[in-house]
């Protein structure tokens, strides 16, 4: 079955695929959790937009802090901690 039949979820596969290529532009190994919620932030129309604005938030400047935050918590390489 080709990879854009899961389910029938297009969406889905799309959603995926973007958060693999931000595991790849910021070099890890695997996709997490933390890209997903990236790639979700990226295509502002697959979230609730509605419900963050209730909340007081915009999505731009949570995607800014949620890159901000990752950036302190990613470890240096190995050779960087010498």
């Amino acid at each position: 079955m080709p990879e854009t039949d899961i389910a029938g979820a297009p969406d889905l596969v799309a959603l995926l695929a973007s958060a693999d290529s931000i595991a790849d532009a910021a070099g890890d190994a695997q996709t997490g959790t933390e890209h997903v919620l990236f790639a979700l932030l990226r295509h502002p129309a697959r979230i609730p937009v509605d419900r963050l604005h209730a909340l007081g938030m915009e999505p731009d400047i949570l995607f800014a802090r949620l890159a901000e935050l990752a950036k302190r918590c990613t470890p240096a390489p190995p050779a960087a901690r010498l």
